[in-house]
């Protein structure tokens, strides 16, 4: 086996492997676009929700204080005057 020329199983082996690391990075590109979009979904949502929120306690009429009443002091009937035994 001579080392000058490489063999044709060897070629092969690397036009597989040329072809491998092609999908590879392809698939890492198409990933990292993947990943920025979902993070822009994830923001766009995020803002929607806050828009919504900030809508929300807008249009929530806030109760007003409700003025205390104080119980009128109510004056207890006299008790009957205690009876004498016999």
């Amino acid at each position: 086996m001579g080392c000058g020329i490489a063999s044709p199983e060897l070629q092969q082996l690397a036009l597989g492997f040329a072809a491998v690391r092609q999908s590879v990075d392809l698939l890492t590109t198409q990933l990292a676009a993947s990943q920025e979009q979902m993070g822009s979904g994830i923001a766009k949502l995020q803002a929607d929700e806050q828009e919504i929120l900030q809508k929300l306690s807008a249009a929530t009429p806030r109760p007003s204080a409700a003025p205390t009443h104080k119980p009128a002091h109510v004056t207890p009937p006299p008790s009957p005057a205690p009876q004498a035994r016999n």
